[in-house]
């Protein structure tokens, strides 16, 4: 099947199609280039979707990582033959890390999610995959 035709089968709307074309052009590129690729963070709805998809079009090519066991929101990730996924779990071109966070003086919490980014860390919506419970 070609792009054009999973798109039509999988997509259900323009914007679902428009993510699973992208997922396609990452593990594309990956397959192509030899470089290890990802997606942004992702819905639960948004993997299974694109899980679907990569099924039909690419099996066993991707690797879903949310950076902790549970985790909710996760990327695909699309490696090359010589690259491992633990190594790559471990290695710069990984977009999971882990950030820590600490209380505000004086006491007063801040709001959670991406708002409680320092101003200038770069990150943007999309980007954060939530936080483990401890």
């Amino acid at each position: 099947m070609n792009k054009t035709d999973l798109l039509d089968r999988y997509g259900r709307d323009p914007d679902q199609r428009l993510l699973l074309a992208r997922i396609l052009d990452q593990q594309q590129r990956a397959e192509q280039r030899g470089v290890p690729t990802h997606t942004g963070f992702l819905s639960p709805a948004e993997q299974a979707v694109s899980a679907d998809l990569l099924m039909a079009a690419a099996p066993g090519q991707g690797v879903l990582f949310g950076g902790y066991d549970g985790a909710e929101r996760k990327v695909w990730a699309f490696l090359p033959d010589w690259l491992e996924e633990e190594t790559w779990r471990e290695g710069e071109d990984c977009p999971v890390a882990a950030l820590s966070v600490s209380a505000p003086p004086h006491g007063r919490p801040h709001p959670p999610g991406l708002s409680g980014l320092p101003h200038g860390s770069g990150a943007h919506p999309g980007e954060t995959g939530g936080h483990p419970a401890h």
